[in-house]
């Protein structure tokens, strides 16, 4: 990845190419008011933009793009374009399985960390959502470690997985649930920021989960009185008035 050369009270401007959906990328990050980078654009998600209508397979359109928030190096693109030759890294992965049951149960199974039978996976009914839903939900609570985005993704995903798990012996692998994740945010255009613990533009989205609902709810109850009227909980523990 290359940066391009900003004022610093502009904030950054990363330029790259991600060899896995073979797409050229640009992220512009911007300061807040308390000075702390917040994502303000991004170009070349891997799904059609209105910019490039599709896949940026020319470095040039983000370098020309590039240019409009501060001054591109020469030869920016030829080394864009250099990258494009490199085959993509492996990263290391745990082996993982999930496996449904006809007592409706879902065992995880994780070389070298669960025992031989397995974990089993808690997942709980919800009169608003469809059991497939929870299901998802509680696998992606698990491989992905956080609320909000599991929440995000968790009906699309389950909608993915609804015919399979209603069989009365079914297997998910770390391949499947990683296919799945990558099919619902592109066809959703999320673009995951692990840096801010959202997605990009993202961050200000109001969480109406049953989840969230059950919390404030919880929240109502120990308090004894509803907080200042208008006012709901939002992504990263912010506020903003409804």
């Amino acid at each position: 990845m290359s940066s391009v050369q900003v004022p610093t009270n502009i904030g950054s401007i990363d330029l790259g190419y991600d060899a896995l959906i073979d797409s050229y990328f640009i992220q512009v990050r911007k300061p807040d008011a308390a000075g702390n980078l917040q994502l303000s654009e991004w170009l070349g998600s891997g799904v059609a933009s209105v910019v490039c209508d599709g896949l940026i397979h020319d470095p040039e359109i983000v370098t020309r793009r590039a240019s409009v928030h501060g001054r591109v190096p020469e030869g920016l693109a030829d080394s864009l374009r250099a990258e494009r030759a490199q085959d993509p890294k492996l990263v290391a992965v745990k082996r993982i399985t999930y496996a449904g049951m006809p007592t409706q149960e879902v065992w995880r199974q994780r070389v070298g960390f669960d025992p031989d039978y397995g974990t089993r996976i808690d997942v709980h009914e919800h009169e608003i959502y469809a059991w497939s839903r929870q299901v998802a939900y509680a696998i992606l609570i698990d491989v992905l470690g956080h609320k909000l985005r599991a929440r995000k993704l968790a009906s699309d995903f389950g909608g993915l997985i609804e015919s399979h798990i209603y069989k009365p012996y079914w297997l998910l692998t770390e391949t499947d649930i990683q296919s799945g994740i990558f099919e619902v945010e592109s066809t959703n255009d999320l673009r995951w920021i692990p840096s801010l613990l959202c997605y990009a533009s993202k961050g200000m989205a109001l969480d109406l989960s049953p989840e969230a609902q059950l919390h404030r709810a919880a929240n109502h109850d120990e308090a004894g009185q509803l907080l200042e009227p208008g006012r709901i909980n939002l992504c990263r523990g912010a506020e903003s008035t409804i």
